[in-house]
């Protein structure tokens, strides 16, 4: 179910739950129900479906909250957002949006122009395939051969790694076992 979904269906919750407490022998539950579902439900507002750019109005309500900008690439917190005209079906004749660091992002015609910039958070559509991978001393030892890993024990057992210590750490401590797995794997 999508978040406007969901609010509609807590909207009418909440409405049936506020019929309820405004009867004459309602318990007081039904008053901390109505606050729990007002809070639900403005929480909910102030989310974003992951992928979708924010509407102008969502803009405006993340004033001091955190933004992605899609064409740079980067995070700003909105400061103001400012429109002047009347609205026509939704347009305005100018758009500005200020950010914290007085970044100014605006437009003469609309906020169509600049409307699939902002995110709640990053849209899934940024290359995430440009990642570096970190590979640990487990993946590492998981990808040898089984002649590999015999020579990986038969080196761990000559350098009297009997106990659950594999290394030594930054301080020559012996390194636990797991610890040592979790870590980036050293070229050799």
């Amino acid at each position: 179910m999508k978040i406007e979904g969901t609010i509609k269906q807590l909207e009418s919750i909440l409405d049936h739950t506020r019929s309820m407490a405004a009867e004459a022998d309602a318990d007081e539950i039904w008053k901390e129900d109505i606050a729990a579902l007002e809070f639900a439900i403005t929480a909910l507002r102030s989310m974003q479906e992951a992928g979708e750019p924010l509407s102008l109005e969502q803009l405006r309500e993340m004033d001091g909250k955190p933004v992605y900008e899609f064409a740079e690439k980067r995070w700003f917190v909105v400061k103001e957002v400012f429109t002047k005209g009347k609205p026509k079906s939704n347009k305005y004749d100018y758009t500005e949006i200020t950010m914290t660091d007085g970044t100014v992002f605006s437009s003469d015609l609309d906020y169509d122009e600049i409307s699939n910039r902002f995110y709640s958070c990053p849209p899934a559509h940024i290359d995430r395939s440009k990642w570096e991978k970190i590979v640990t001393n487990a993946d590492r030892i998981r990808a040898m051969s089984d002649e590999e890993l015999a020579d990986f024990l038969d080196k761990c057992e000559g350098l009297g790694y009997a106990d659950s210590s594999i290394a030594k750490d930054k301080n020559e401590c012996n390194m636990n076992m797991l610890d040592w797995l979790r870590q980036p794997a050293k070229e050799e």
